[in-house]
C-alpha cells in the first residue's frame, strides 16, 4: 500500500480519552523520508512532539531531530524512514507531561493505528520513555543498539539524540545503533 505521510497525517482520526493529561493539545502524527513509500523500513519513535514539531506539524525537527535525521540519512541511505512518537500531543518540554505513563496508555489506540498503516520492518524507540512502550525495562544506555523480537516486532532501542546533545551519550552510540539497524535491513 502506498503511504503518503502528509495525506496520512491529515486524514488520521484521533481518539482521545477524557482522562488523558494532554487532551486538547496540538497533535503531530508521522513524517516519512521520502514523502511516499510502499514499505517503511524504520520507524523512529520519540516520547512526544515538542513546540518546534507542533509548529511545523512534523516529528523530530528540533535540534535533536536534526541530529537523528542527519545520522539516519548518512548511515541508512536508500531506506525509507518514518518518524513518530508514542504520545502524539505536543508540549513545549517533556517535563510538562504530568503523567507520561498515563499519556502513553491514553494514546495507545492512536499509536497502534499508525503502526498498522505504516508496518515498519524495524521499530526504534529513542529514549527510555519511548522504550517503555515495548515493556523493555532495562536502562536505555544498556540496551541501545540491541535487537529484540517482541510479539512479532523487531525493536532496536536507541539513546535519544537529545541525550547526546546534552552530553549524556555519544554520537558514536547513536551511529552504532544505526549500523545495527543497517545490518538488520540487509538480511
Amino acid at each position: 500500500m502506498l503511504v503518503n505521510s502528509t495525506a496520512f497525517s491529515k486524514a488520521f482520526r484521533f481518539f482521545c480519552p477524557r482522562r488523558c493529561p494532554l487532551r486538547g493539545k496540538v497533535r503531530v502524527v508521522a513524517d516519512m523520508e521520502p514523502e511516499e513509500a510502499e514499505q517503511i523500513d524504520v520507524l523512529f519513535l520519540g516520547v512526544n512532539p515538542g513546540a518546534k514539531e507542533a509548529d511545523l506539524g512534523r516529528p523530530f525537527v528540533g535540534p535533536a531531530g536534526k541530529l537523528l535525521r542527519r545520522t539516519a540519512r548518512e548511515i541508512l541511505a536508500g531506506h525509507v524512514l518514518a518518524f513518530s512518537n508514542v504520545i502524539l500531543c505536543s508540549t513545549s518540554k517533556e517535563s510538562d507531561i504530568s503523567d507520561a505513563n498515563q499519556a502513553i496508555e491514553c494514546c495507545a489506540e492512536n499509536v497502534a493505528s499508525i503502526w498498522q498503516v505504516l508496518q515498519p520492518k524495524i521499530y526504534v524507540p529513542c529514549g527510555a520513555k519511548a522504550l517503555s512502550k515495548f515493556t523493555i525495562t532495562d536502562k536505555i544506555m544498556a540496551v541501545s543498539g540491541r535487537v529484540y523480537h517482541l510479539d512479532g516486532l523487531t525493536v532496536v532501542p536507541m539513546l535519544h539524540p537529545a541525550a547526546v546533545l546534552r552530553g549524556c551519550g555519544s554520537r558514536e552510540m547513536l551511529a552504532d545503533a544505526m549500523r545495527t539497524i543497517k545490518r538488520l535491513l540487509r538480511h
